[in-house]
């Protein structure tokens, strides 16, 4: 079993002056890397060093959506895990998708 302590704890040191903006952003974007990881792990290693499916913005598996999604099919990760993951990424573009100021706080 992994020790997620460390990561945990540089996390939280990273994120705790941050505004809200920033965490949404910066966690979602520490998700969407975690997922390319759990995914690349169980695909068959890609033999060139650009992976078509992952490195553009229009490969594929470019989208935090699709990764989530992915990963629940191919029973990686549970339906709730991926329920929560999916809120997660409409928070993070609540967030990155607006000029006016945002927070935790507000009802959207």
């Amino acid at each position: 079993m992994v020790d997620t302590k460390p990561f945990f704890s540089s996390l939280n040191t990273e994120l705790a002056n941050d505004n809200d903006r920033s965490c949404a952003i910066v966690a979602a974007s520490i998700i969407e890397n975690l997922l390319e990881r759990l995914l690349k792990a169980r695909l068959i290693p890609n033999a060139s060093s650009k992976d078509t499916l992952f490195d553009d913005a229009n490969s594929p598996l470019a989208s935090l959506n699709v990764r989530i999604d992915l990963a629940h099919r191919l029973g990686l990760i549970s339906a709730r895990l991926a329920s929560d993951l999916h809120k997660i990424r409409k928070i993070r573009n609540e967030f990155a998708h607006s000029f006016d100021p945002r927070s935790f706080e507000d009802g959207a």
